[in-house]
């Protein structure tokens, strides 16, 4: 069995997987990729052991997408919002960055891209 679960901000994916273990009684249960605590989404969540192979072998060739929300004039020590948040930016200096800016920027994060961890 495969599942599509939300999970929401505030929990692990590990804690999501041991309430499906809890719920479902079965001890072979993984999910397909972390998702951050304080990130929220779906989390697809193989029960059995041959779920679980079958979950690995559909999401190695499956593209990922992520929404975001970004705030301007903002940078944080670990690059995520759990981090110590510095102003970089004035209100003022925010406002001054066009569309044509800031969809030339974010075009560096279409496709296939290097992440780092």
């Amino acid at each position: 069995m495969i599942l599509n679960i939300y999970k929401p901000a505030g929990i692990t994916s590990h804690d999501a997987v041991d309430k499906v273990r809890k719920l479902t009684g079965e001890r072979r249960v993984g999910h397909g990729g972390t998702l951050d605590t304080f990130a929220e989404g779906v989390l697809v969540i193989g029960v059995g052991r041959e779920s679980t192979k079958r979950l690995h072998q559909i999401l190695k060739e499956v593209d990922k997408e992520y929404i975001a929300n970004l705030e301007l004039g903002k940078t944080s020590t670990t690059g995520d919002p759990e981090g110590e948040i510095k102003i970089t930016a004035s209100d003022k200096e925010i406002a001054s960055i066009t569309a044509e800016r800031l969809a030339m920027t974010l075009r560096g994060f279409v496709g296939q891209i290097e992440q780092t961890p």
